[in-house]
């Protein structure tokens, strides 16, 4: 295997590529390379990291790539990602490129979970990536935004339901007042604690048929398609809370005439769904 520390000098005349396992110690002695780069993206490199961490790393031919004169010119988050993990990874890695190549890398379209989802074979492959995105970032305790196409594939294997969900309920959300990724996160939820009643709770949500006064439904309703609903203003979190709220009063007989979400000290009260 060629050695995997380009040349200091620039000896190469023509770009030669070759795979080589990147230690953190070869990271790190890379990195010092990386002396004209755009800032690095903290979150980016958190990806990687829990990607390597999950044994979901991937050879995927996307390189290294360096100078003819040894400078780093694309590469630094999965190298800074390879020391915090504090693991050795295989790479692709070009040498030999003309210093001008960097004006043009990373220019093309990223590939999106919804593009990894379409090429899974997944219908309805946007919505079921916005979904799962949300999905990891409540169960990240919101902490965490930006995730791995790989760790979205790998929680829709893991939970089929999700997918289910959205292509039973096909166009109802448009009627409901909830933002798409919401109300396939909530009736996933709900689903998983009763499938029949939740589609009741969706299906009347949708339409306001039959509700009367004091319905918790229909106090939902209100709150999504007022003023505040109708602009938008309401918060991801308090449409959720909004959900289970009016699902909880529902499943125990409680009457609603309004569905609060704010506490006195101004947090958006997220209960569980029962």
């Amino acid at each position: 295997m060629p050695h995997p520390r380009p040349s200091i000098q620039a000896r190469i005349v023509s770009p030669r590529g070759y795979v080589a396992e990147v230690t953190p110690e070869v990271a790190s002695a890379w990195l010092k390379r990386n002396v004209h780069n755009r800032r690095v993206r903290q979150e980016n490199v958190d990806v990687l990291v829990r990607a390597i961490r999950a044994g979901q790393w991937q050879l995927d031919g996307n390189p290294v790539r360096f100078a003819a004169d040894g400078t780093l010119l694309d590469g630094q988050h999965r190298l800074c990602a390879v020391i915090a993990a504090d693991q050795t990874v295989p790479m692709f890695v070009v040498e030999g490129l003309d210093a001008a190549a960097q004006d043009v890398m990373d220019t093309g379209a990223r590939r999106r979970a919804g593009d990894a989802l379409t090429l899974a074979d997944y219908p309805n492959a946007n919505r079921l990536a916005a979904a799962v995105r949300l999905a990891l970032t409540i169960d990240a305790q919101w902490k965490i935004t930006t995730f791995a196409n790989v760790e979205v594939l790998a929680w829709v294997a893991d939970h089929p339901e999700m997918a289910e969900g959205i292509a039973y309920t096909k166009g109802t959300f448009r009627t409901s007042g909830l933002r798409p990724s919401v109300f396939d996160y909530t009736f996933w939820r709900l689903a998983l604690i009763d499938a029949t009643d939740a589609r009741e709770f969706f299906a009347r949500l949708s339409d306001g048929v039959g509700l009367p006064e004091g319905s918790p439904i229909l106090a939902l309703r209100r709150r999504l398609s007022g003023p505040y609903g109708k602009d938008r203003k309401i918060s991801v979190n308090e449409q959720i809370a909004g959900v289970f709220r009016a699902w909880n009063a529902c499943r125990t007989g409680e009457p609603l005439q309004r569905v609060v979400t704010i506490s006195r000290l101004g947090d958006t009260q997220i209960p569980d769904p029962v």
